[in-house]
């Protein structure tokens, strides 16, 4: 049988714990500024989801908490609640105060400043669904009856919350694939100058190896008095030969640039 008492040391009450909530509540590490482009952009779109789920945790370790008769369980449900309002907060902060949390992939931030103006709201919402919360907790905690607060926090957790949620959702998807269309048409401006750039390279190249070969044909009719000249249309041609494969191997860099922004693989 577990035992009541929940010792005040932290590892002790976490063996004494029927279960430990262990889910992930810091900020997304695909936000971090050293992640892949794609990865960021995701990175963005799944907030959404990943602070819906902190809310509807919330719910359940509450309702968990009111519902257990075993002193363990009911702290284990607290732990959770704790848990999932901090995993909550991170994510709220992420559109409320964004110059809190640290640095940032630049396309993250840009993004997510945007979702933050198209969802004015979202502040004031979860801040309600926190205080909805911790009415109850606190009024359970008393031991008195929190029913009727329950069910106000979970309607409105259905209700509001999730409305606010399904908004700042689409608006995150609209403006990542914003963000995505004018990197790609930016992308593909640049492979076009860079292609570009890389013929006119191989035309001269090709010119100045057509100069040198005819310098050398001079430089050998004119014989030993043309031995220097011959030297220096042989110099001219090995530069006209560096010159074109140093055209090629542009193309081959942008064509790699624009494979890895379309389809970079994610790091995990």
């Amino acid at each position: 049988m577990i035992n009541p008492q929940i010792s005040s040391d932290p590892d002790h009450a976490a063996a004494a714990l029927p279960f430990v909530p262990r889910f992930e509540v810091d900020l997304d590490p695909d936000l971090r500024p050293d992640v892949d482009l794609g990865v960021a952009m995701r990175a963005v779109v799944t907030q959404p989801f990943v602070l819906r789920m902190n809310g509807m945790r919330m719910m359940m370790y509450l309702a968990s908490m009111m519902l257990a008769r075993d002193p363990a369980l009911a702290a284990a449900c607290r732990e959770g609640l704790d848990r999932a309002t901090k995993g909550l907060e991170v994510i709220t902060t992420l559109y409320t105060d964004i110059d809190s949390v640290g640095e940032l992939h630049p396309l993250s931030r840009d993004c997510l400043l945007q979702v933050a103006a198209a969802c004015p709201s979202l502040g004031s919402v979860f801040a309600r669904h926190r205080e909805n919360v911790a009415t109850c907790r606190d009024r359970h905690a008393r031991g008195e009856d929190a029913q009727s607060e329950f069910e106000r926090a979970a309607n409105y957790a259905n209700g509001p919350m999730t409305d606010e949620i399904i908004k700042l959702h689409d608006e995150s998807g609209a403006i990542v694939q914003k963000a995505r269309n004018l990197i790609e048409e930016e992308a593909r401006r640049a492979q076009t100058r860079a292609m570009e750039a890389r013929d006119r390279i191989s035309e001269a190249a090709k010119t100045v190896q057509i100069i040198s070969l005819n310098a050398r044909v001079e430089a050998a009719r004119a014989g030993e008095a043309g031995r220097t000249f011959g030297v220096i249309a042989q110099e001219i041609r090995e530069l006209s030969r560096e010159t074109e494969e140093a055209g090629l191997e542009i193309g081959e860099a942008v064509d790699w640039i624009i494979d890895r922004i379309f389809s970079r693989p994610t790091k995990r």
